[in-house]
């Protein structure tokens, strides 16, 4: 297997797009998928699990569950980091953490 790990931090539809049109390439190059999504327990879901309610799945929810299905059939690695991984920031709070960070 290969050494890449795709991000998605967004729609996961291009890399659905990638598993639908290559998915031996995929599985040649691609070690692991990290996604910022989240999954949900169900029984109609592929081994059990099925794409939740967060924003990245929604944007395109039919691309989401091609991934995750594809993910959990063909045994490829992946970490998935849901909404409710950090504790909600009351606002301020963030706002004040923004303002006191020097970037370019």
């Amino acid at each position: 297997r290969g050494s890449l790990t795709v991000v998605l931090i967004s729609s996961l539809r291009d890399f659905a797009d990638a598993c639908i049109a290559e998915p031996e390439l995929v599985m040649a190059k691609v070690t692991h998928v990290a996604v910022q999504g989240g999954l949900e327990k169900a029984e109609e879901g592929t081994f059990g699990w099925k794409p939740d309610t967060s924003v990245n799945n929604g944007f395109d929810p039919e691309g989401a569950r091609i991934v995750y299905d594809f993910c959990f059939e063909r045994g490829l690695r992946m970490s998935i980091t849901s909404r409710f991984a950090v504790p909600m920031l009351p606002m301020q709070l963030a706002k004040s953490f923004a303002e006191r960070v020097d970037s370019p």
